[in-house]
């Protein structure tokens, strides 16, 4: 995903395999049921060692990954739930508002925004908006395009939020991407 500072946009490229290297971990029989993945008194796909498949896998040995043939290097089609990178989120003006309220629901139990936190009050009490601001743009890891993006007329493009606001309330805070309009 290339983000363009001059449109403050975010564009889908191509993305590499998870397997890293176009190699997976290989497998050989196992050795307690030999194959078969048959437990001790012969119950079907009972064997603990394998669970049942008759194979052990090994990463000592090396094979070539079944998902992208060993052509690991751009893949697959990025899609907006792909990592951005952590910088465009970082990059990002931050601002502290705080308000005495309930936490929420989506809050305490899903997680809201980037991402909800539950402190029981140390953001609240302890933290000044400078040291929170710090904190968070530390904690700041795999961020989704979708939390800091909307859609445009170009359905390969998204335009990045304007800042990220910090709420914080006495049990927590929640980080968000906001847009001025």
């Amino acid at each position: 995903m290339r983000y363009n500072h001059d449109t403050h946009t975010l564009t889908l490229g191509r993305k590499d395999c998870y397997c890293g290297d176009g190699t997976m971990n290989g497998s050989h029989q196992c050795p307690k049921c030999g194959g078969s993945g048959d437990g001790p008194r012969g119950g079907k796909r009972g064997c603990r060692k394998c669970h049942g498949s008759g194979k052990v896998y090994d990463s000592s040995i090396r094979v070539t990954c079944n998902r992208c043939n060993g052509e690991w290097r751009e893949y697959a089609e990025e899609t907006w739930c792909d990592q951005v990178d952590d910088d465009v989120a970082r990059g990002l003006p931050f601002r502290v508002t705080r308000a005495n309220r309930e936490q929420t629901f989506v809050e305490a139990y899903l997680g809201s925004g980037l991402y909800s936190v539950t402190d029981y009050g140390d953001a609240w009490h302890r933290l000044t908006d400078d040291e929170l601001k710090t904190k968070v743009r530390e904690d700041i890891h795999y961020v989704q395009a979708i939390k800091i993006a909307r859609k445009t007329d170009d359905p390969q493009t998204l335009q990045v939020c304007d800042e990220i606001v910090i709420d914080v309330h006495p049990n927590g805070y929640t980080i968000s991407g906001v847009f001025a309009s």
